[in-house]
C-alpha cells in the first residue's frame, strides 16, 4: 500500500497518467491514477490506495476481527516474515526453554515447602504433564483450524475465535472470546515481566548490600534497571534475541550447578528439616496447597510463547517435537529442583532460592554473589522473550489508535521512521507499566502466586481444552478416536478445565490474603544471610581480600 501511495504522489507533480498494477494471488487489479494539481489531499490519496486493491482492507501488521474478511494477505505476510526472520528448531527450543525456565524455577523449592517434599514433586510432575499436553492440544487445534479456513497461521486468541465460529457461535461471542484470551495473555506476560523486575531488583539489592554495604531499598534497584530493560525491549525480532537467550541459558546452567553444590553441602552438613506433607488446620492446609498451585503453575509459563514460536519456525511441522523435548526437560528439572531445594534449606527457604546462597568463607561468598548476577542476567533475557508475545497482537491496535494509515499517507517518505517511533514509544510505556506493578507489590512470593493463580491457570489449563472441545467436538478424524473412545477425551478436557477453575479461585484468594497481610506489616522479607552463622561478603571483600 505504501508503494502504491508513493506512486500516486509521484504523479502529482508530473501530471502524467500511469497504470498501477498490483499482483494478487488470483488476479491483477488496475487503477488509472490521474493527478490534477500539487494540492492533492490526503483523503484522495487514501481513496486512491483503497481503490487499488479493495481486497486488502487492513494494513500488513493488522489482523482483522471479522472472520468473514479475506485473510489471504495476512497469511502471505506471515510467510514473508517466516522467510526473513525464521528460527531453526534449535533456536526455537532455546527460546522455549528460556520462556519456561526463569523465576518460576527458582521459586519451586518454596512451592514444595507449601505442599511438602512428597506432594510437592508429585504435584509438579502432574502439572507438568498436563501443561505439556495443553501446549500440544493448542498447537493441534490451531493447525486444524488453519487447514479448515485456508490460513497460514493463527495466534492464541484467533484460535479461540475461529474455534467458536466453527461451533456456530455468534460473531460477537467470537470477538468477546478473542478479547478475553488476549486480556489474560497481556496480564500473564506483563505479570511475568513485573516478577522479573522484582527478582532482578531483589538479587541486586542483596549483592550490593553484602559486597559494598549499600543498603538501598528494593524499589530503588527496580528503578535503576528500568532504563536498560527499555533499551533492550526495543529489539523487535526473535532471531536477534537468540544469542542473548543462548548466553542466558549458559548462565542458567552454571548457576544451577552452583545451587546444586550448596544444596548438597547443606544436606551433608546440616541434614534436612523438611516435612513430607503440609500439616496443620484444614484452613491452613487449603491455603498452603492453593499457594503451591499458584507458584507451580506460574513456573510453567511457556504457554503464551508456543504459537508465536511456531509461527516463526522454518519448519512449523516440527513444533510438536520441539515442545515435547523442551517440556519433558523442563518438567523433570522442575520436580527434582523443587525437591532438592526444599530438602536442603527446609523452612528457611526463600521465595527465590538464590536468596538462600550465603557465603561461608571468602571463596563461597564471591562465588554466590557472581551466581546471583548470572541469574539476574538470565531473568533479564527471559524478560525480553516474554515481552515479545503481547507485542505481536497489541501493536496493530496501537496503529489504529494513532491513525497509522493517515500518518503514512501524509508522510510517505518517512513511513518507516514513523512506524519505528510508534513501536518504540509503545514498548517504552509498557515497560514502565510493568515496572510500576513491581514497585507497588515488591514481595516476590506473593506476586508470583497472584500471577500464577489468576492468569496462568486460565491460559495453561482452562483455554486449551476448551479450544480442543470446540475444534474436535464432531471431528471423526480426531487422532484420539483411533486409540480411545470419544467420552474419554471429553471427560479429560472437562477435568482439566475443572482443575484450572479450582486453582484459579483458591489460588487467587490465597495470594490476595497474603498481599493484604504484607501491606499491613509494611516490612520487606528479611535477608537470611544476615544471620550470625554466615559471613557477609561486605566484610570479606572490604577487609579480608
Amino acid at each position: 500500500l505504501a508503494t502504491a501511495c508513493l506512486a500516486v504522489m509521484a504523479n502529482e507533480t508530473s501530471g502524467d497518467t500511469e497504470q498501477l498494477i498490483i499482483k494478487n494471488d488470483n488476479e491483477l487489479l488496475e487503477y488509472s491514477a490521474v493527478s490534477t494539481s500539487s494540492s492533492f489531499s490526503v483523503e484522495r490519496r487514501v481513496l486512491a490506495v483503497e481503490k487499488l486493491n479493495p481486497q486488502l482492507p487492513f494494513e500488513e501488521s493488522e489482523r482483522p476481527d471479522d472472520l468473514d474478511k479475506d485473510w489471504t494477505f495476512v497469511s502471505r505476510k506471515n510467510i514473508q516474515k517466516r522467510v526473513y526472520h525464521a528460527t531453526s528448531n534449535l533456536d526455537t527450543l532455546v527460546h522455549l526453554l528460556k520462556g519456561n525456565i526463569g523465576t518460576g524455577l527458582l521459586a519451586l523449592p518454596y512451592a514444595s515447602k507449601e505442599a511438602g517434599y512428597i506432594l510437592g514433586p508429585l504435584g509438579l510432575l502432574f502439572l507438568g504433564l498436563i501443561a505439556t499436553h495443553c501446549m500440544v492440544v493448542l498447537l493441534e487445534s490451531a493447525n486444524t483450524l488453519c487447514k479448515r479456513n485456508g490460513i497460514q497461521t493463527l495466534d492464541y486468541a484467533e484460535t479461540m475465535q475461529f474455534a467458536m465460529r466453527d461451533r456456530g457461535a455468534h460473531k460477537i461471542v467470537g470477538k468477546i472470546s478473542k478479547v478475553t484470551v488476549n486480556t489474560f495473555l497481556i496480564i500473564t506476560q506483563f505479570g511475568f515481566c513485573s516478577v522479573y523486575f522484582v527478582f532482578i531488583g531483589k538479587n541486586l539489592q542483596q549483592v550490593m548490600s553484602q559486597t559494598y554495604c549499600i543498603e538501598w531499598s528494593i524499589k530503588a534497584w527496580i528503578a535503576i534497571i528500568i532504563l536498560p530493560i527499555i533499551l533492550f525491549s526495543w529489539i523487535r525480532n526473535l532471531d536477534n534475541l537468540a544469542p542473548l537467550s543462548t548466553l542466558a541459558n549458559m548462565c542458567l546452567i552454571v548457576g544451577l550447578a552452583v545451587i546444586l553444590y550448596d544444596e548438597i553441602y547443606q544436606l551433608v552438613t546440616n541434614g534436612s528439616s523438611a516435612v513430607p506433607v503440609a500439616s496443620g488446620k484444614v484452613k491452613n492446609i487449603v491455603l498452603s496447597l492453593a499457594l503451591f498451585f499458584g507458584n507451580a503453575i506460574f513456573a510453567f509459563e511457556g504457554i503464551g510463547v508456543v504459537l508465536p514460536l511456531e509461527n516463526k519456525m522454518k519448519i512449523p511441522a516440527h513444533a510438536k517435537r520441539v515442545v515435547y523435548t523442551g517440556m519433558l526437560t523442563v518438567t523433570i528439572l522442575y520436580s527434582s529442583f523443587g525437591l532438592i531445594g526444599y530438602l536442603a534449606y527446609g523452612d528457611d527457604i526463600q521465595a527465590s532460592i538464590t536468596l538462600n546462597l550465603c557465603g561461608r568463607d571468602a571463596g563461597t561468598a564471591i562465588l554466590f554473589l557472581l551466581t546471583k548476577l548470572l541469574f539476574a542476567y538470565s531473568v533479564f533475557s527471559s524478560f525480553l522473550v516474554q515481552f515479545y508475545v503481547p507485542m505481536d497482537f497489541l501493536e496493530p491496535y496501537v496503529y489504529q489508535i494513532v491513525r497509522m494509515n493517515y500518518l503514512v499517507y501524509k508522510y510517505p517518505r518517512h513511513h518507516e521512521a514513523i512506524k519505528t517511533a510508534i513501536q518504540l514509544t509503545f514498548r517504552t510505556i509498557l515497560v514502565l507499566v510493568t515496572a510500576s506493578l513491581a514497585l507497588s507489590i515488591p514481595d516476590l512470593d506473593d506476586l508470583i502466586t497472584l500471577i500464577g493463580a489468576f492468569s496462568s491457570s486460565a491460559l495453561a489449563l482452562i483455554f486449551p481444552p476448551t479450544i480442543e472441545l470446540l475444534t474436535f467436538w464432531r471431528d471423526p478424524n480426531r487422532r484420539w478416536l483411533r486409540v480411545l473412545p470419544r467420552p474419554f477425551w471429553i471427560i479429560k478436557d472437562f477435568a482439566i478445565i475443572s482443575l484450572g477453575i479450582i486453582g484459579f479461585c483458591f489460588g487467587t484468594f490465597a495470594s490476595f490474603h497474603n498481599i493484604v497481610g504484607y501491606f499491613k506489616n509494611k516490612a520487606e522479607s528479611c535477608d537470611i544471610c544476615e544471620d550470625d552463622v554466615y559471613q557477609t561478603a561486605c566484610h570479606l571483600v572490604q577487609y579480608n581480600i
